[in-house]
């Protein structure tokens, strides 16, 4: 009997060991699952505190922070508090507290809040659509100056050669790229001074200085091709802003000086030429008698015109 209980005994250590042994596998793996979830819960603690709430139904952002470094040198734990509703950090342990977390009123909020923020950013910022057709516009500008500048130098080189007609193509096809370019229009104006073409050279001169008035060369041009159309006193006027806004041109003083000359010269000719008497005989061309009636008078019928023969 003693043999058979002392046997027993054994068996029965045995059993307890093995018993021993699942329940600390057991008390292992459930200690394994709460750090797992103290993790998870310490992660979602931190995105509360980030506020980086995600959309509804959309993924969890994951927290980019690098970790910070305790006092010792190692890496100080991850955050162990959340915020709930009333603003109060919550124990991660806190499960009571965490259960009582009304979640989904907090994603109401960071979703009303995301969306004001957007409309702000949208009317903050154009949309893409005016963003490309800016671009866009601003692509075409740069081509179409591009394109003038290419034509200038085009009718520098034929102007230069002599070839005054190619010339002004040349700066007419500069000019329908960039309309407001006061150059192409000035040398385009040059080309018809050279033509002898000076009303058009006027205008284009004109055009120039509308677009910079400060442009010294097109007022000299445009007093060229108004010396040219007879107008001395206009061509005086340009020629004096010309002098207002570079005093040391000598080129312009001279020229200032001939025209001053000629319209001199074409006072005196239009004074030697003015003769009164002539002016009288052409009011005299036409005129006949007329009789002279008293009032009460009979007007004397016309002499009857004679009979076809």
């Amino acid at each position: 009997d003693t043999a058979l209980r002392a046997l027993q005994l054994q068996r029965a250590a045995v059993a307890g060991q093995a018993v021993t042994a699942d329940f600390i596998r057991d008390l292992e793996r459930w200690e394994d699952d709460i750090e797992l979830k103290d993790r998870q819960l310490r992660e979602t603690a931190s995105v509360l505190k980030s506020n980086e709430f995600p959309v509804r139904g959309g993924r969890m952002p994951v927290s980019t922070t690098p970790p910070t470094t305790s006092a010792s040198g190692g890496k100080a734990a991850a955050p162990a508090e959340g915020a709930g509703a009333n603003g109060q950090r919550i124990s991660s342990f806190d499960y009571r507290a965490w259960d009582k977390l009304n979640v989904d009123d907090m994603l109401a909020k960071e979703e009303a809040a995301e969306q004001q923020r957007a409309s702000t950013k949208q009317a903050r910022a154009p949309s893409s659509l005016e963003e490309d057709l800016l671009l866009d516009s601003q692509k075409e500008q740069s081509l179409r100056e591009h394109l003038s500048l290419q034509e200038k130098e085009k009718g520098n080189a034929q102007y230069k050669q002599g070839k005054y007609e190619a010339a002004a193509v040349c700066y007419t096809r500069g000019l329908e790229y960039d309309p407001l370019n006061a150059v192409l229009a000035a040398n385009r104006g040059m080309a018809y001074l050279a033509l002898k073409r000076f009303k058009e050279a006027e205008a284009d001169c004109s055009l120039a200085i509308s677009q910079d008035p400060k442009y010294i060369k097109a007022f000299s041009r445009r007093a060229a091709a108004r010396a040219g159309l007879g107008r001395h006193a206009d061509a005086i006027a340009d020629l004096k802003e010309v002098l207002r806004l570079e005093p040391a041109n000598t080129e312009a003083q001279k020229e200032l000086e001939k025209q001053r000359k000629a319209l001199s010269e074409a006072e005196q000719a239009a004074r030697a030429s003015f003769n009164p008497l002539k002016s009288l005989d052409s009011v005299k061309t036409g005129m006949r008698r007329v009789p002279i009636v008293e009032i009460g008078e009979r007007i004397p019928d016309p002499p009857a015109a004679p009979a076809p023969a």
